[in-house]
C-alpha cells in the first residue's frame, strides 16, 4: 500500500458557492427540527483602530459574513496572521463557517492563517521569511513549510522559536503555486 496522504479537497477541485451558506430548507418529518443560527457574524476579527470607531457606520470589526461580500477575485494571497483566525463552526454535512471560507468564496487564492493563539514575535519572524521567500519565487505552501522546518531546526530567532506551538499555527489554504 502506497504511503501518501490523501488529498485535500482544494485541490481536488471542490467548489464553494454562495448557496452553501444558506439554512437548510427544513427538516426531514423523522427527524428532530434544528434551530438554525448564522455563525458568520460571529466569526470575526478586529482591524487596526476597531476599538476607536472614527469612521461611522463601520466598527473596525470585520465578520465573515461581510467577508463573503467583498469582492477579491485576483487578490493572490490574504494573510490573516493573528490569533486563531483559521477556526470557525463545523457544521454536519457542511462543512467549517469562518473567516476561511468567507474569504474563499469572496474570490482569494490562497490563505494563510493561525489554528491557535500565536507569539507576535515568533509571527513577525515567520511571516518576514515567509514573504521573503514568496518573493523570490518559491511556492507558497512550500515557502511556510520551509520557513517552520527553519524554525523547528533552530535555525531562526535565534534559535528560541523552536517549539511548534510558537509557528505550527499557520497553515495555506488555497493555490500553493508561486505568485
Amino acid at each position: 500500500m502506497p504511503d501518501t496522504a490523501p488529498t485535500p479537497a482544494a485541490s481536488r477541485g471542490a467548489a464553494l458557492f454562495a448557496d452553501d451558506l444558506l439554512p437548510p430548507a427544513a427538516p426531514p418529518a423523522t427527524t428532530k427540527p434544528v434551530r438554525w443560527e448564522d455563525p458568520l457574524p460571529r466569526s470575526r476579527i478586529a482591524l487596526a483602530g476597531a476599538n476607536q470607531r472614527r469612521s461611522g457606520d463601520e466598527d473596525g470589526i470585520l465578520t465573515a459574513l461581510e467577508a463573503s461580500g467583498l469582492d477579491l477575485w485576483g487578490t493572490r494571497v490574504v494573510v490573516l496572521s493573528a490569533c486563531q483566525t483559521g477556526v470557525g463552526e463545523a457544521r454536519n454535512g457542511q462543512g467549517v463557517f469562518g473567516l476561511c471560507r468567507a474569504l474563499v468564496l469572496a474570490g482569494a487564492e490562497t490563505l494563510v492563517m493561525s489554528l491557535w493563539d500565536v507569539d507576535d514575535d515568533a509571527t513577525r519572524d515567520l511571516m518576514v521569511a515567509w514573504y521573503t521567500r514568496i518573493g523570490a519565487g518559491e511556492p507558497r505552501g512550500a515557502a511556510l513549510r520551509a520557513v517552520q522546518l527553519e524554525m523547528l531546526r533552530g535555525q531562526r530567532g535565534g534559535g528560541q522559536w523552536r517549539h511548534p506551538a510558537l509557528w505550527a499555527a499557520f497553515v495555506t489554504v488555497g493555490d500553493g503555486r508561486p505568485l
